[in-house]
């Protein structure tokens, strides 16, 4: 199941950075994730994505304030 996840979501990411560098020119992609999925974010990781910022309780989710985390790649 984590293998599938892993491989799809590599996929979905190289298919928008495909289109985001090379065909739009952009400079930078980021990731904006509720606290909640932490296994996502080793496969931005390994795809070459950092944590650019941790906005600390910054949504109300299920009665319980959570962080958000953004994970960006630079072009």
């Amino acid at each position: 199941e984590n293998a599938a996840f892993a491989k799809n979501w590599t996929q979905f990411l190289k298919f928008v950075e495909e289109l985001a560098f090379v065909e739009i020119n952009f400079h930078k992609l980021f990731v904006y994730a509720f606290d909640l999925r932490p296994h996502l974010y080793n496969v931005l990781i390994q795809n070459q994505y950092f944590l650019d910022a941790r906005l600390k309780d910054h949504c109300l989710y299920n009665g319980k304030y959570i962080d958000v985390v953004i994970y960006a790649k630079l072009a």
